[in-house]
């Protein structure tokens, strides 16, 4: 299991419903294949795009992907294909991707209908897929089924020209960080703020993006909010790294960041189970140290 599904499912204990959810999406990781899938079934293809390490990725997969509307959806009308970045940079770097997690969704034939960068809430995701049917081709313009390797997903033509590029990525950038904003990922929306002013100072998107960042320093809900955001991912930070220990059998420093995070925010649910988890992590080690000392006590006898 890799590092991204083993953290999943810690997410997903923690995130999802009490009840569970028997379905589930089952996500292909062959991407030439599920290409094939796409044309012979006529159906649309949503890659998202992502790494081990990206937040956002996590909480997409932990909560978008988890809503049973849009794992109906998915199943019903999709071919939905998981890339990580880091093992597949050629084809990142063909779908002209430049932040995670990025959600492509394209026509069997390959055209792209729609992207979107960054996390997007189920109700968002649905509106997403939904847009994508509704510019649904004609069936007739299909990929080869005998095609040994399928070519990546066209990139809208207009884009070869580099000014036409990065004026396109300043404004879906601004776009994504005003959809963010009206979601209230405000972490994320200023991150988009911020790349906005330092790579693209000369566009009016970076004007644009201060004043989004204004926006959310002046008015204190937000800010609060933002703070509350702030904790919340540090949190999750801690959980995730802490489980990672434990896999790696260093239970005593995942006691130290466990520890960290009930502090960090007491009442919060992840602060509850870390409560759990540290009684079970202390209860090991005093388990293991008591084994220890009855066997130097043994070994002392004569």
């Amino acid at each position: 299991m890799t590092n991204r599904s083993a953290v999943m499912a810690l997410l997903g204990l923690a995130l999802a419903s009490p009840g569970g959810l028997s379905e589930e999406i089952r996500w292909r990781f062959d991407y030439n294949a599920a290409r094939r899938d796409a044309s012979q079934e006529q159906k649309l293809i949503l890659l998202d795009i992502g790494t081990e390490q990206c937040f956002w990725c996590k909480k997409l997969d932990a909560v978008t992907f988890r809503d049973p509307t849009v794992i109906r959806l998915l199943e019903g009308r999709f071919i939905p294909i998981k890339v990580d970045a880091n093992r597949e940079p050629r084809l990142v770097s063909a779908l002209q991707v430049q932040s995670y997690p990025t959600l492509l969704v394209a026509a069997p034939d390959g055209r792209i209908l729609e992207r979107h960068e960054g996390f997007v809430g189920p109700t968002e995701m649905k509106r997403l897929l939904d847009s994508a049917l509704t510019k649904m081709p004609p069936t007739g313009n299909t990929t080869s089924e005998n095609a040994s390797a399928v070519s990546p997903i066209a990139p809208d033509p207009s884009r070869t020209n580099p000014l036409n590029l990065r004026s396109e990525e300043a404004r879906r950038l601004l776009a994504t960080a005003r959809t963010e904003l009206a979601s209230g990922c405000l972490l994320s929306c200023l991150e988009r703020c911020r790349r906005l002013t330092r790579d693209y100072p000369d566009l009016p998107e970076a004007e644009a993006a201060r004043t989004l960042q204004r926006q959310i320093a002046v008015q204190t809900d937000l800010a609060r909010k933002a703070q509350a955001e702030l904790t919340a991912q540090l949190g999750d930070l801690y959980w995730e790294r802490a489980a990672e220990l434990l896999r790696m059998d260093r239970p005593q420093e995942a006691v130290e960041l466990l520890d960290l995070l009930i502090h960090l925010d007491p009442e919060s649910p992840r602060a509850q189970s870390a409560r759990l988890e540290l009684l079970r992590v202390q209860k090991r080690l005093a388990d293991a140290s008591a084994l220890r000392s009855g066997d130097a006590v043994r070994g002392q006898s004569p």
